[in-house]
């Protein structure tokens, strides 16, 4: 009965926050998820993933995403933000990084990891991937599961964005 009413108490606080929890499902191990039951015709190969999708408000309009943000929480200790962006942010990414001091891990043109300092001072690394489709974008981010921030480490964001790229529209 804790347990339950815990989990009862943390949806409370989570919805009364903006975000409504619409789905969370536990997938199969060395699985491609299909995510147009999210909303998203597209898929991914991940294993041992739960998704969760969120209501997100856009400041415009939004062609192939609306108004929603994919959480993807998978067994390598990584979670994929999944969201609609106007832009490829990669060198809008990159210049506001450099004009922070912050170190360009790597750059592509349609990817990015940048190390920036944590709350601790510790390094944390922002991971980006953006995909195009019709005129529109998915930025797909790569985080830490437990902060929903910038992983915690060089491996996880490399490993993180390796899942990233099997990221597929239909």
């Amino acid at each position: 009965m804790k347990i339950f009413g815990c989990l009862i108490i943390s949806l409370s606080l989570f919805i009364s926050c903006g975000s409504e929890v619409i789905e969370a499902k536990q997938m199969e191990s060395n699985s491609t998820l299909n995510l147009k039951e999210y909303g998203l015709d597209a898929n991914i190969q991940i294993q041992d993933a739960s998704v969760e999708v969120l209501d997100n408000e856009a400041k415009y309009e939004q062609k192939i995403l609306p108004n929603k943000r994919i959480e993807i929480k998978a067994k390598e200790n990584i979670m994929l933000v999944i969201t609609e962006c106007q832009e490829n942010g990669v060198e809008m990414k990159v210049e506001f990084a450099e004009g922070f001091g912050e170190t360009i891990i790597e750059k592509g043109e349609d990817y990015c990891i940048i190390e920036q300092e944590g709350d601790n001072g510790e390094p944390v690394y922002d991971v980006s991937l953006f995909i195009e489709k019709d005129n529109a974008f998915i930025e797909v981010k790569v985080c830490d599961p437990v902060s929903k921030a910038q992983c915690p480490s060089i491996e996880l964001a490399k490993s993180g964005l390796e899942i990233a790229r099997t990221f597929k529209f239909s």
